[in-house]
């Protein structure tokens, strides 16, 4: 069962939601919304060159950047790293987060963890209620209490080189609640105004399509249970639509083109690519690509939940993937299905939720 989250811990917390994904990492607090790449490598000491032309921590057109070097300091995570897109700048891929269900123990999800932490609350150096996810495959009550526990304790003071704060942030988590990682898509479709769930709905589907997996649950709007074995992972998320586009370009010029660049096409939907001077066109690549993925993940709900499938309502998708292969869910299952709003975000907003209550 969903609890609430309400419990009183005390005054003064600050609530961030952070959805902690296998490509990007998305947080929602009172400093706003937060998108970066889940990437971390650890750097020598600083030259002072790195950051010679950069400023404050935010691009030209205002929006905070997604790539920071940052100092930490303290029990959960100490070293000089790079974190985001300049991650991959500094150390070629960098390192992700880990698939497995230890992962708040890795090194790399921390300095992410505190990273988004320390955006999201705005630079504000209080104590926080934070509230996450884990992928259904690997959540259960107790891998859910120790991970509740160990981010309770979780403490680690962030210095952002380049901005967008001066001085150091104290990150310190005093409240937590961990939750089946499409969970907060539910938490977020209860906020909006209005009724997108439907009226009389039942059970609705839910469909996280991210960058490394497409997470799925069938949760019980009346009671907030969650059928366990209808519940899991798919192995196929957007990174296989950016790895078919870079296939594509290899095919068409001998060429290759490096992950990043072929992600940044299915993310932006800008499909011109330059191979030694010559305009490639990938915008076939791309949509014979979403067709591929959205038959593969289409073909996998419908081995899960079976003859579910059709009877469930509504079925909500979210997730980096959502926008882009919303629509084509909807032919193959021959019904709509509901696209959540900024569906990108859907999770970490969820969360926020729930973090807000547990602040209280």
């Amino acid at each position: 069962m969903i609890a609430t989250g309400n419990e009183p811990v005390g005054a003064k917390l600050i609530p961030v939601g952070i959805d902690l994904g296998y490509g990007y990492v998305k947080a929602v607090g009172p400093g706003g919304e937060v998108v970066f790449p889940a990437l971390t490598t650890r750097l020598m000491r600083s030259s002072g060159l790195a950051s010679i032309l950069t400023g404050d921590g935010e691009t030209p057109n205002g929006r905070l950047r997604d790539g920071f070097r940052v100092t930490m300091a303290g029990p959960s995570a100490r070293g000089r790293y790079a974190v985001g897109s300049l991650a991959r700048l500094e150390g070629g891929g960098g390192t992700g987060v880990p698939l497995d269900q230890d992962r708040w123990r890795h090194e790399g999800a921390r300095v992410l963890l505190a990273v988004a932490a320390a955006l999201a609350s705005g630079g504000t150096s209080a104590s926080l209620a934070v509230a996450t996810g884990d992928p259904p495959g690997h959540f259960n009550q107790k891998s859910r209490a120790a991970a509740e526990e160990l981010l309770r304790g979780f403490q680690a003071d962030v210095e952002f080189e380049d901005g967008p704060f001066p001085g150091v942030v104290s990150v310190r988590i005093a409240a937590a609640r961990v939750f089946p990682q499409a969970a907060g898509g539910i938490f977020h479709a209860l906020s909006i105004p209005g009724n997108v769930l439907g009226e009389g709905a039942t059970e609705a589907g839910v469909v996280d399509i991210g960058y490394g997996t497409t997470d799925y649950m069938i949760l019980d709007l009346r009671t907030r249970n969650i059928a366990e074995g209808m519940s899991g992972s798919l192995e196929v998320g957007t990174h296989r639509i950016a790895a078919l586009v870079a296939e594509a370009y290899h095919a068409a010029t001998g060429g290759e083109l490096p992950l990043e660049l072929a992600e940044g096409v299915v993310a932006s939907g800008n499909t011109q690519a330059w191979w030694r001077g010559r305009s490639v066109d990938l915008s076939k690549a791309l949509a014979e690509a979403c067709q591929e993925v959205a038959t593969t993940v289409y073909e996998g709900l419908r081995t899960k939940w079976r003859d579910r499938l059709d009877i469930l309502q509504p079925i909500l998708v979210m997730g980096g993937g959502g926008t882009l292969l919303g629509n084509l869910l909807t032919e193959r299952l021959g019904r709509p299905v509901t696209v959540l709003p900024m569906s990108q975000m859907a999770n970490a907003k969820g969360f926020a939720v729930v973090a807000t209550q547990l602040a209280r």
